[in-house]
């Protein structure tokens, strides 16, 4: 019942919550085997978007706004459980970070 429920709630939260999205894909990880701690950690992140939900991200017009610009990072068996990879990415419009 915990695996369903932690399945459920990462893969709905990861498509509301940007700014934490790190977290989300945190918790994700040990979706296979969830704990009570990673239930606790779920629980937090809900709460926080539940507060935040009137909060939003401003787009800036700028001079440079037409640059599509894309970081990404990876680390190659960086799981300090399971020693899998770990990546992730941002992309900024000019100055704007929008994923």
């Amino acid at each position: 019942m915990l695996k369903m429920m932690m399945r459920n709630i990462a893969a709905s939260s990861s498509s509301y919550c940007t700014s934490r999205r790190w977290r989300v894909q945190h918790v994700s990880q040990f979706v296979g085997s969830p704990t009570d701690v990673h239930y606790e950690a779920v629980k937090r992140i809900l709460r926080y978007l539940k507060g935040t939900l009137g909060h939003g991200l401003p787009i800036r017009h700028s001079t440079d706004s037409s640059f599509l610009v894309a970081f990404s990072d990876a680390d190659w068996a960086g799981c300090p459980n399971t020693r899998r990879s770990t990546n992730g990415y941002c992309v900024f419009l000019g100055s704007n970070l929008i994923s």
